[in-house]
Formats: C-alpha cells, structure tokens, sequence
C-alpha cells in the first residue's frame, strides 16, 4: 500500500471521527437543552401551584379562616385554644370549628397528592404545628430566604420518584396575627415558605420521546453523511490505486532489472570464486602429485645403482613405498569426495565393539605420529573404560576414515603440546572428540572449514601439504551415517572437532565424558 493510500484512509478516518463527534457533541447539547427546557417547564408549573395555593391561603388568612363541621376527620384544633370563638354551633344545633389557614392549606395539599401526585407543604423554621417541621431541603431553603433569596427550586428524589421541588417565602399578612399573637412577627417579615413538588414522570416520558427523536434524527444524518463520504473516499482511493498501479508496474520493472543485475554480478562472483578455487586446488593437486612422484622416480631411477647396497636398496624402496602410499591416499581422497558427491558411496554397515574401534583408532595415531615424525607430541587416549561392552552399529571402516582424517590434521598442524582424543555418551548418541593444542582456526574460516577444496592456507607458498578435501570427506561421511561434526578453535591455541552417530541402548548414568586416559 502506497504512501498516497495511506494518507486518503487517515484523512478519510479522521474526517468520519471528527463528522461523529461533531455530531455526537450536538446531540449531547441537543439533550442538554432539552432538559433545561423540560425543567423549565415543570418550574413553571411549580410557580403555577404555588401561586394558586398561597392565593388560596391568603384568602382564608383575609377572612380569619373558615368554620367547617366536625368529623371524624376534621376535629377541633388545639393549636386555636386561645381563639373564643374557635367551636362555634349553628342556629341548626350543628356544630362548626375554626380551620386556620395553614390548616386549611394542609387539607388541600392532602387532596391534590391524592388526586395528581403533587405533593405540597407549609412550613417554617419555628413551626407550630409539628406536621409544618421543614426537611432538609425546606431548612436549606428557609436559611437561604433569610440571606435575601427569592425562590429554590431542585429536582430531589422522594420515595425513590424524582420531583421538581420548589419553594418561595411566605411573608407575614396582616390575617397571619389572628393565629400568631406571640408577638414574634411583624408585617412583611418571612416566617416560613410553601414548598411544592411537581412529580417528572410525566416530563420524562415527553422527555424521553425527544431525546428518541433527536438521537434518531442524528443516526440519520451519521449514517447518510458517512455514505457520501465513502463513495467520495471510493472514487478517490479508485483514482489514485490506478495512478500507484501504473507507478507500482513501472518500480517492480526497475526492481526486476535491479534483481537481475544483482543476480548476474553474484553469478560473475561465484564463477570468478570458483574458478579462483579450482585454480588453487589443481595448483595443490599438481603439487601434492608430484611431490610423491618425483620421490618414486628419482629413487627409482638410484635402484639400480645400489643393487649391490642391501641397506640403500631397503632405504630407497621404503620411500618409494611410502610415496606411493602418498600417492594413493590423493587418489582415494579424490574417489571419495566424488563418491560423496554423487551420493554413490556404499557403506558397510556391521555390528563391532567400541573397545576394538579404539584399538584400531590407536593405531591409526601412532602410525600418523610416525608418519609425521612427532614423537615429541603427546597423543591423549582413552584405554580403560566400563567393563561393560558398548556395542556400535556402522559402517567400522568409513569411521576410522573420520577419525585418520582428523588425527592427520592434528599432526600436521600441531608442532607442541598434545593431541587429544576422547568419547562420550548423551542422548543416545555417541560423541567423538579429537583435540590439538596446534596453530588453531581464524574465527572467520571456521564457517568454511568443511568445504570442498577450502584451505586456511591457500596460496602456493603454504607451509603445510594436503588438497583441501579432508574435512569435507569427513562431512559427508558422517552425514551418510547420520551424525553430524562441529568445531571449536583459537587462533594459535588448537582446535577440537566433535562429532557424533547414532547409538542405541545407552546408560543415561554413563553420559559422561571418560577420564581414563595414557600417554604414547
């Protein structure tokens, strides 16, 4: 995806983020006001009832409250004893008490919560009558008339009902001094307020109803804005891929031409490096042939000479042979590396006893030690092991092969110290190690050690002889029998070479390396 696309989709994101939060914004100011208005509302019926009732009151409070009949309900008022004429009876014989204005108000308060859910309530900060006592709201209320406040309103909940609460002043009437004759108030001072409650629920529900609406309106209006805002993202995303498209055929063309180029110099190099490899080798193998075979010519050609020297002729013949031994370990390292090539390398594989592999193994080093003439280099042999056989299941003959492989280097690159040569058992497996204290691996050849026709040493004024072919012969014999070698080496401190086969049958108490060792 280009860097174009990418822009359009996060300016296109963006866009659709900042349409719905626009939208959600007025939406949630839409909702707002809505119930600002629908408080308003019911504030303005509050006013309403209150003005209503205190228009009521102050009727009754004008004509010094009404006589009503007694009942069961309605019975005297203790809180009138001082008034004379409190009880009065009719001309009829029926019999009337004095309802004051604050009772009378209490009555129809009763009535209209009964009727509509409206609740109503006179109170004072000092009341007389216990059922005028003010809540907490009402005492909020009246404390703050006295710092000069005009009205409180508030929705509250009431028996788990939400209510628009709302409360003014009542002042002192010259008709409020026939009941409160104590001598506490004056007129026009504040002695107490009328406080309403207007239940929301049926505000809510058209509240509710509102807040449906707009929040479909604004669903809508998302839904449609969005849509023409992805058709118009669709024809310019479809715009500008045909534009990359064309772009992206004329890049992937370069990159093709670019890869090609590429390829071609990596194939110049590998060629130019294989050739150079070659070069070397069959500069080694011209020298590594002929050095036997100018050996067997030339002392062939004294033979007939000392015919008559019976030590010359034993000398003469010994070099001869040993050359041609020489001669014969290049062919076979030859045979060997194209047999491993072309996977045609049979393999004799036999049940033998480690003991008699060491053995031979053992050989095989003091021949080489010899060989080299490196009497003064220690070579390091395990001898005595668990009296228990460890039987091995291989090719006995291609193993020695590893093993005289890797001892040869060891002596060829070893001029003092030790040559070292162990095992152990992991895994079922069974590892190898052959180990000399010589002149080690530079860290950046360890990788190509393994490799056909690779040398540390390379150039044809190389101190040490071999055609390269060694450690890869070791390679892949090893693989055929499923093992696999490894190395460890530092420069001008020696290297090891461990490597492994398959081994069935193993003492997990005998994974560990064995200690028993002699010195040739």
């Amino acid at each position: 995806m280009t860097k174009d696309i990418n822009h359009i989709k996060q300016f296109f994101f963006a866009t659709s983020i900042g349409f719905i939060f626009l939208l959600a914004s007025s939406l949630i100011w839409n909702i707002q006001e809505e119930k600002k208005t629908t408080y308003e509302l019911a504030k303005v019926e509050a006013k309403g009832n209150h003005n209503k009732d205190l228009s009521f009151r102050r009727w009754a409070a004008t004509h010094g409250g009404v006589y009503i009949p007694i009942t069961e309900k309605i019975t005297p008022n203790k809180y009138l004893n001082f008034v004379p004429d409190r009880d009065i009876t009719s001309t009829t014989g029926k019999k009337l008490t004095l309802i004051n204005p604050a009772y009378m108000t209490r009555l129809a308060f009763e009535i209209s919560e009964a009727e509509s859910g409206e609740k109503g309530h006179i109170t004072s900060l000092n009341p007389i009558h216990p059922k005028n006592k003010p809540d907490e709201w009402e005492i909020k209320a009246l404390k703050l008339f006295e710092n000069g406040a005009k009205e409180y309103s508030s929705v509250e909940t009431i028996d788990n009902k939400e209510y628009l609460r709302y409360i003014k002043p009542l002042y002192v009437e010259k008709g409020c001094l026939k009941c409160h004759t104590e001598g506490k108030y004056q007129l026009g001072d504040i002695h107490g307020g009328i406080s309403v409650a207007i239940p929301m629920e049926r505000y809510d529900a058209i509240l509710n109803s509102k807040i449906q609406d707009y929040a479909y309106s604004h669903v809508l209006i998302a839904l449609m804005g969005l849509f023409l805002g992805w058709l118009a993202y669709r024809r310019t995303l479809h715009s500008v891929r045909e534009k990359n498209e064309s772009q992206h055929k004329i890049a992937v063309n370069e990159a093709l031409l670019r890869e090609k180029n590429r390829e071609l110099i990596t194939a110049k190099d590998k060629a130019e490096e294989s050739d150079r490899l070659k070069t070397i080798f069959l500069q080694n193998m011209s020298h590594e042939i002929r050095t036997p075979m100018n050996a067997i010519l030339g002392f062939s050609s004294l033979i007939p000479d000392e015919f008559d020297n019976r030590n010359k002729l034993i000398e003469y013949t010994s070099i001869i042979n040993q050359r041609g031994k020489d001669l014969l370990r290049i062919i076979n390292d030859l045979l060997d590396i194209s047999k491993i090539e072309s996977e045609k390398v049979e393999l004799h594989i036999e049940q033998f006893d480690l003991n008699s592999l060491l053995i031979e193994v053992q050989s095989v080093a003091l021949a080489l030690q010899s060989r080299y003439e490196k009497y003064h280099i220690n070579v390091i042999f395990p001898i005595n092991f668990d009296n228990e056989n460890i039987v091995l299941c291989s090719d006995k003959g291609r193993l020695k092969q590893v093993f005289a492989n890797l001892i040869s280097n060891a002596f060829k690159f070893t001029q003092e110290g030790s040559i070292t040569i162990g095992y152990y058992l992991s895994a079922n497996k069974i590892y190898f190690q052959v180990e000399d204290t010589g002149i080690g691996i530079p860290g950046k050849e360890l990788e190509n050690v393994f490799n056909r026709f690779t040398q540390v040493e390379q150039e044809t004024t190389r101190t040490h002889d071999g055609t390269g072919l060694g450690l890869s012969i070791v390679k892949g014999i090893l693989r055929l029998l499923n093992g696999q070698i490894d190395v460890e080496s530092e420069e001008n401190k020696g290297s090891k070479f461990t490597f492994y086969i398959p081994l069935q049958n193993v003492d997990s108490e005998k994974g560990q390396q064995q200690k028993l060792q002699f010195e040739v």
